[in-house]
C-alpha cells in the first residue's frame, strides 16, 4: 500500500492560480475523492500525482518526491487515467492495454508471458476481450473509457490516480466501473485519488471525500461529515438537497421553484 502527500501545493498558469495552497494526506489503501465545480482544480491538483505542473509544494508517494522521480520510476508509483486519453490511430485495444506493462520491462525488453497474461486478466475484468483486435480509435467514448482503465489496471502501479473516468459512461456501466475499482482497490490494496462530478457515487465509494472551489480545499473528511447541504449549496448551487435513502447519502439539485 501507498501513501499520497500533498503539501502545500500550487498550481497557476500565469495570472491565472488553479490550485492555491492545498495539504492533503491520502492513506494506504484509501479512496479519495476530490469534488468541486467545473474550473475548481480537480484535474490540476491531480496531474500533480503523475508530475503534472507545479508550482510550489510538493507530491510524494511513500516519501518519495514525484517531481524528482525518474519518468519509469513514476509510472511504477502511480497509474493515470485523464478525461480525455489519447488514442493511436491504427493500434489494437491489446497493445494498448499493453502499454501498461512499459514502465515493468527492461529497455530493450520484449513483454513477457506474465506481461500477457496481465492484459488478457484486465480485458477480462471489463468484458474487453473480444475487442482485443479492435482498432481502439475506432471505440465509442465508453468503450475508450474501459479501455483505458483496462491499461491503468495493467500498469499495476500501487497509486491509482482517475479523472472523471466514468464520465462517458452510461449509468449502470458507471456503477459497474465504480464497483470494479473498489474491487481492484481492494484486492491489491491500491490508493485510489479520483476527480468526480457525481455527488452521490462519491458518497457510496469514497471513504473520504475533499471538496474544491476557486483552487482551494472547502472541506476534507468522511462523506457524511463534509457532503452537508450547507457546503453544497455554497460551492454548487442553493437548490441542492441531501437526502438519506437506507443508509446512503444521495445528493440532487432540485429544480428552483421560483422559476417555474
Amino acid at each position: 500500500m501507498s501513501v499520497v502527500e500533498f503539501e502545500n501545493v500550487t498550481v497557476d498558469y500565469g495570472a491565472t492560480v488553479a490550485v492555491a495552497d492545498v495539504t492533503l494526506r491520502v492513506e494506504s489503501g484509501e479512496w479519495v475523492g476530490v469534488l468541486g465545480p467545473n474550473g475548481a482544480g480537480k484535474s490540476s491538483l491531480l496531474r500533480t500525482v503523475v508530475a503534472g505542473p507545479l508550482t510550489q509544494g510538493e507530491v510524494r508517494v511513500d516519501d518519495e518526491v514525484i517531481h524528482e522521480a525518474a519518468v519509469r520510476r513514476r509510472a511504477r508509483l502511480a497509474a493515470y487515467v485523464p478525461q480525455r486519453p489519447v488514442f493511436p490511430k491504427g493500434m489494437s485495444v491489446f497493445d494498448y492495454v499493453l502499454l501498461g506493462r512499459t514502465s515493468h520491462m527492461g529497455p530493450l525488453a520484449a513483454e513477457s508471458a506474465t506481461d500477457i497474461r496481465i492484459v488478457w486478466d484486465s480485458l477480462a475484468s471489463l468484458d474487453l476481450v473480444d475487442f482485443a483486435e479492435r482498432d481502439v480509435s475506432s471505440l465509442s467514448g465508453g468503450e475508450t473509457q474501459r479501455v483505458s482503465m483496462a491499461r491503468v489496471i495493467a500498469q499495476r502501479a500501487p497509486v491509482l490516480v482517475l479523472d472523471e473516468a466514468t464520465a462517458a459512461l452510461d449509468v449502470a456501466r458507471q456503477h459497474q466501473v465504480l464497483e470494479l475499482i473498489d474491487e481492484v482497490r481492494r484486492d491489491n490494496e491500491i490508493t485510489v485519488v479520483s476527480a468526480m462530478h457525481d455527488l452521490t457515487a462519491a458518497a457510496q465509494f469514497c471513504d473520504t471525500v475533499g471538496v474544491m472551489d476557486k483552487g482551494r480545499l472547502r472541506g476534507v473528511g468522511a462523506p457524511n461529515d463534509v457532503l452537508t447541504e450547507d457546503l453544497l449549496r455554497e460551492v454548487f448551487e442553493p437548490t441542492v438537497r441531501v437526502i438519506d435513502v437506507d443508509g446512503s447519502r444521495v445528493i440532487v439539485s432540485m429544480r428552483d421553484k421560483e422559476r417555474r
